[in-house]
């Protein structure tokens, strides 16, 4: 150790204990670690390091800390809850220039922070919903959304004054790869309009309680992936007929054998005609 008024500078791992200091404190960098499935920061001759190579790293020894690394190459960091836990909880792909803090609790190797040399965010934040392209809801005897992609845990299906030229109850369905399905539904629905009160139920389809061929429907439904395993979705949804003084309740749930990529509204006895508004929906 050297040492001046000014500046202390170490050449070692263990510095001494130093109370007081107020000019600046150095830390050398030490000798190049290449790239391995696993890296040992313990070892490395300096609090900052730079790595070389193209080798993936799944886990990082170290028991003291913190150490500053700096890729100068491109490879991926492999996300592990003990031995390389990442900022997002996800793989990194680094690139050149790169910077990496990591520390130890002695259990758990964090890298605590993150800095790509390009300034672009390691997380990435929430994008939000997606809107759809609104479909007119005036011929047909279904209204279908499909392409939602993988990966999607939330849809909003939003009616504005839609209506069928029938009394069939109304049929939200769901379906994956293999198309819509139409068995399965534990779903219900009330109705209020003015006074009268009326339930129903179905397994054909998340049901809205709506028998009135002039009755305009607006509001929406949300659909949410409740367990990603069983492919299983919960519905909930409100709409209203204005000028009819009439409500409209709706729930369930209904798992899939794949991943949701496609919506349907439609009718229980598939053969009312949509004459009347425009639907849209909207996911993340």
């Amino acid at each position: 150790m050297t040492a001046s008024s000014s500046a202390f500078v170490y050449n070692t791992l263990k510095a001494p204990s130093i109370d007081g200091v107020t000019g600046v404190l150095d830390i050398n960098t030490g000798k190049a670690v290449a790239s391995a499935a696993t890296i040992n920061l313990n070892t490395a001759t300096g609090n900052r390091v730079h790595i070389t190579g193209t080798t993936a790293i799944t886990a990082v020894t170290l028991t003291r800390g913190p150490r500053t690394v700096i890729f100068d190459d491109i490879l991926t960091l492999t996300h592990n809850a003990t031995t390389n836990n990442l900022p997002g909880a996800a793989n990194i792909t680094t690139a050149a220039g790169d910077r990496a803090i990591y520390e130890s609790d002695g259990t758990t190797v964090y890298c605590v922070s993150y800095i790509k040399v390009s300034g672009a965010a390691v997380v990435a934040a929430a994008s939000g919903l997606t809107l759809g392209t609104p479909v007119a809801s005036t011929s047909g005897t279904a209204i279908n959304f499909t392409g939602i992609p993988a990966g999607t845990k939330q849809i909003v299906i939003s009616l504005v004054g839609v209506s069928t030229n029938g009394t069939s109850l109304k049929h939200l369905r769901i379906g994956d790869s293999g198309g819509i399905e139409i068995t399965g539904y534990a779903a219900g629905s009330h109705s209020f309009i003015a006074s009268a009160v009326a339930t129903g139920e179905s397994s054909a389809g998340f049901v809205i309680q709506s028998m009135t061929a002039a009755q305009l429907l607006s509001g929406s439904v949300t659909l949410t992936l409740e367990n990603a395993a069983l492919f299983q979705w919960s519905c909930a949804g409100v709409f209203a007929y204005f000028g009819g003084n009439a409500s409209f309740i709706m729930s369930g749930a209904k798992a899939l054998s794949a991943e949701l990529d496609r919506i349907q509204l439609t009718t229980a006895n598939g053969t009312d005609t949509f004459d009347a508004g425009e639907m849209n929906i909207a996911y993340f």
